[in-house]
């Protein structure tokens, strides 16, 4: 297993198991711009491992995490870095489990960003909430 397919498994279980309320994989990307926070996974190569959503899908994943119909912006930032440590944590804890070791960074907020990295090995994006969000991974350049 590569870190790559356990971020790509960690992505899909986080939109399938965690949000638990119909977040399909979708070839439509987000409209507009996104609320970003980033994790690095450092192994034997570097990980940039992001996640993006519109400030409407964060508002409705605070619903379903924090129980919040009316979260404030610290809320949402906090969010978002917390889907980006998710996503890394269960791919550390999947690649593990396959014999690839990692660590992985605490979540930098980055701001709001364009939802698609263009540089980026992995965009995977997510039907949800009436619109979209995004998990994506760049290895960095040696």
């Amino acid at each position: 297993m590569s870190l790559e397919e356990a971020l790509i498994e960690a992505a899909e279980h986080f939109a399938k198991e965690t949000l638990g309320c119909g977040a399909k994989l979708t070839a439509s990307t987000p409209r507009k711009r996104a609320w970003t926070a980033s994790v690095d996974a450092i192994g034997d190569k570097k990980w940039s491992v992001k996640a993006h959503a519109p400030k409407p899908v964060l508002k409705q994943m605070a619903k379903l995490f924090l129980n919040e119909e009316s979260p404030s912006d610290d809320d949402l930032r906090d969010l978002i870095g917390e889907i980006a440590n998710l996503v890394a944590g269960r791919a550390k804890a999947v690649a593990s489990d396959r014999g690839l070791q990692f660590d992985i960074s605490p979540p930098r907020f980055e701001g709001k960003s364009k939802p698609i990295a263009k540089d980026a090995d992995i965009n995977l994006h997510f039907a949800f909430a009436d619109d979209v969000f995004t998990i994506s991974a760049s290895c960095e350049r040696q």
